[in-house]
């Protein structure tokens, strides 16, 4: 348990030293018309620093290039933990913006860096302010061409045997009412080697996997949860075909 508050205590400086390179980044990008590249290379920061200072390696999987080639798009990733970030930031492609709530701008640093990089904050607690920001997001997306990613699940599954939670339908019914691809992005489950609840933390190399685009030309919003289906079921079984590597020393821990 103590290897586990000491590891966490490490992941939460990190975070704090992604966040703060993060808020010099989007001023400077800001200034030189970069604004909407800060995700991309702060999320390679947060990436390094738990490979480095954790031993918890994220390895992108999109030999096909999805990710940089589909643009404007919603990109839909797997919720599990707090080490998501880092899932997500070895795959974030140049101009992207993640979706996230509203409290979290007051959080230090990491708030002021989220605002700063021109990411999307939306009110979950008020239904109708909610809907009309996915509205205007659709809108921004494709006025600026950009990548939004999203968590469908909603919040973190902390699941160990390979499943998801229900989906939403807020990434659904943005991607329809732009008329943009979905693309599904999958992190191995990584219970192995973060756990809360167990109070785990050790290392390992997890893979994240791209899927190829799924196409809403000619939906409507009587498609959403089809669109939806569609999309959990392509993820939950690349899931479930997918593991972790745990380091060499994890590996002697558990025999």
């Amino acid at each position: 348990k103590l290897q586990f508050f000491v590891r966490a205590l490490v992941l939460l400086n990190a975070v704090g030293i992604a966040a703060f390179v993060g808020c010099i980044l989007a001023v400077v990008f800001s200034v030189i018309g970069w604004g909407y590249k800060t995700n991309k290379y702060v999320g390679r920061t947060f990436n390094y620093l738990t490979t480095y200072m954790l031993g918890t390696k994220f390895v992108a999987d999109d030999p096909n290039g999805y990710l940089e080639k589909t643009t404007p798009a919603v990109i839909c990733v797997n919720h599990q933990a707090s080490l998501d970030m880092a899932a997500v930031g070895c795959v974030f492609p140049t101009e992207s913006v993640i979706l996230a709530k509203k409290e979290l701008i007051y959080a230090p640093i990491l708030g002021q860096y989220t605002y700063l990089a021109k990411n999307i904050f939306i009110n979950r607690s008020n239904r109708n302010s909610a809907w009309e920001t996915m509205a205007e997001v659709g809108r921004l997306l494709v006025q600026s061409k950009l990548r939004l990613f999203m968590f469908p699940e909603g919040t973190r599954s902390r699941q160990n045997n390979n499943e998801m939670l229900s989906f939403k339908k807020g990434a659904f019914h943005v991607a329809i009412q732009a008329q943009i691809p979905v693309v599904p992005v999958v992190v191995a489950t990584y219970s192995e080697a973060y756990s809360s609840k167990f109070k785990r933390f050790g290392g390992g190399v997890i893979p994240v996997k791209v899927l190829p685009p799924i196409s809403t030309v000619g939906m409507t919003l009587d498609d959403v949860d089809a669109l939806m289906k569609q999309t959990r079921e392509v993820m939950v079984n690349s899931l479930q075909k997918m593991s972790m590597k745990p380091t060499s020393s994890e590996t002697k821990k558990t025999n």
